[in-house]
């Protein structure tokens, strides 16, 4: 096979590592996806979307005596941001993104509840996952798995029990050859939403003292042994703002990455936004990470993570410890390295918007963008090698959103993060 040329071409924004080669006289269906993980290795796991997409595509347009006769490219985006301006822009057609950068450059509102610049296409359906779809505060009347339960807005004292819930079943051993994903994932609940976990070193955790010359392990453990939600939302306070433990942070748009762990911080820890915004002078106490797998590298490395010495508490969605590529002695030594000490509320999940911007092709062409639609469900439920492109966001299928109701949604979540677009205005970040 011949090598796919990777070109640059100018679209605002957005990264231009180019998966196509494409005729300047060809019409380009442009896809994006954002740098949740390394760019290259999001770069090499998305490739074989372009040819999976095109032949889908191509099929569904003769069904329709047409033909389907663009270019697909699929790209990875420089930032969160960047990848929602270009949709707005139309200088891409189809992107795959969290919540808050979408709602952000979504535009103006329209009388169905829509919004003028980006439409929302397809929910992700995540892979549950057992901590949640096991914790005892989200089980129903019928003792099954409540996902209602599982997305109200969750006290304290809850959060800090999922927490703990979390880093009790990670005791629980794969089987030899296994990954942790077959401890922790509950493939018979897939999920409508996802959390930002609180990864932490353990090591950093026992070396570091708290107070009384006992260390932040110690004094959490007793905390947990307590089911003393006081205990430990003063240890967090003071691990956050007194410690020299460093803290990574992702791309200010991520919500699993920086919105939810700021929330986490006022909420649980009970830091004000002065506090919050006083740690990001001078990179004292937090760091960009520059995706999720190098935050779980670094703190799962007892030598990288030392106090002062990189970082060793970070933020993701479950579980970034997770090795999808079969490195599992690597994996294996993450979790041995380190624990779960803090749980967000949940998060809506991320999705495949849609540019309306007549510059797009999609903005233009109602038929193409059903087929997309169409393409894209029929793929991830039948397709093993579309599967595994969207495993890199732990993506299990694609579900249909009620499209009168879901930007309400998401304007009601995204509430609670006001004083988080405030603390994120005042900062110099990344």
């Amino acid at each position: 096979m011949k090598k796919l040329i990777s070109i640059i071409s100018s679209i605002g924004l957005v990264s231009t590592s180019s998966l196509a080669v494409v005729s300047c006289r060809t019409p380009k269906l442009e896809i994006l996806f954002v740098p949740s993980k390394s760019g290259t290795d999001i770069t090499a796991q998305v490739a074989p979307l372009r040819e999976l997409l095109t032949k889908k595509l191509k099929e569904l347009a003769e069904a329709r005596g047409e033909e389907f006769n663009k270019a697909v490219k699929v790209d990875v985006s420089t930032s969160y941001s960047a990848a929602a301006k270009s949709l707005a822009g139309g200088s891409v057609d189809i992107a795959f993104m969290p919540i808050q950068p979408y709602a952000e450059n979504r535009g103006e509102k329209q009388e169905d509840g829509t919004y003028d610049k980006i439409g929302f296409l397809l929910s992700s359906g995540r892979r549950g996952v057992k901590p949640d779809t096991t914790f005892k505060v989200f089980q129903g009347d019928d003792k099954k798995f409540s996902n209602a339960k599982a997305i109200s807005d969750l006290k304290g004292q809850d959060l800090f029990e999922l927490a703990n819930w979390y880093q009790e079943l990670t005791k629980n051993k794969p089987a030899e050859g296994e990954s942790y994903a077959t401890v922790l994932e509950d493939e018979t609940n897939p999920a409508s939403y996802y959390r930002s976990y609180v990864y932490a070193n353990t090591s950093v955790l026992r070396e570091t003292i708290y107070k009384d010359q006992k260390s932040y392990k110690t004094a959490l453990d007793e905390a947990r042994q307590l089911n003393s939600f006081e205990n430990y939302k003063e240890i967090m306070k003071s691990l956050i703002l007194e410690s020299n433990i460093k803290i990574a942070l992702g791309d200010k748009k991520s919500s699993a990455g920086f919105s939810y762990p700021v929330s986490w911080m006022k909420e649980v820890a009970g830091l004000s936004n002065e506090e919050i915004v006083g740690l990001f002078k001078g990179g004292k106490k937090f760091i960009k990470g520059s995706d999720y797998d190098t935050i779980a590298t670094t703190i799962g490395d007892n030598a990288e993570a030392k106090s002062g010495n990189g970082y060793a508490i970070g933020f993701g969605f479950s579980d970034i410890r997770f090795t999808r590529s079969g490195k599992l002695d690597h994996e294996k030594k993450l979790f041995e390295n380190t624990e779960i000490i803090g749980a967000s509320q949940a998060i809506i999940n991320d999705g495949i918007m849609y540019s309306k911007n007549k510059k797009s092709l999609v903005g233009k062409d109602l038929n193409l963008l059903k087929d997309i639609k169409t393409g894209l469900l029929s793929l991830i439920n039948e397709n093993p090698e579309a599967k595994k492109v969207f495993s890199i966001y732990n993506i299990k299928n694609f579900i249909e959103p009620d499209v009168k109701k879901i930007d309400s949604d998401i304007t009601d979540a995204l509430k609670k993060l006001k004083d988080v677009s405030e603390i994120s205005d005042a900062i110099t970040w990344g």
